[in-house]
């Protein structure tokens, strides 16, 4: 989806998605840039793709049987 890189003195925090990156130096740039993020429809549906994936393999799986005490 996207990376965030913090510094150690927390910021600036670079955004990576895909071949872009958005540097915030202060909270509100921060902010703004997950918004823009957050509010494209691609971004939606890489989610819900993300969410059919999960819901795949955690059907793939073995039920889990409870350990006995």
């Amino acid at each position: 989806m996207f990376k965030l890189k913090r510094s150690d003195d927390v910021y600036p925090i670079t955004i990576a998605k895909e071949r872009n990156h958005i540097v915030s130096d202060e909270q509100s740039e921060f902010a703004n840039a997950v918004g823009q993020i957050v509010s494209n429809s691609q971004f939606h549906l890489q989610l819900n793709s993300f969410k059919r994936q999960v819901e795949e393999k955690v059907k793939e799986q073995p039920p889990r049987v409870p350990k006995s005490e």
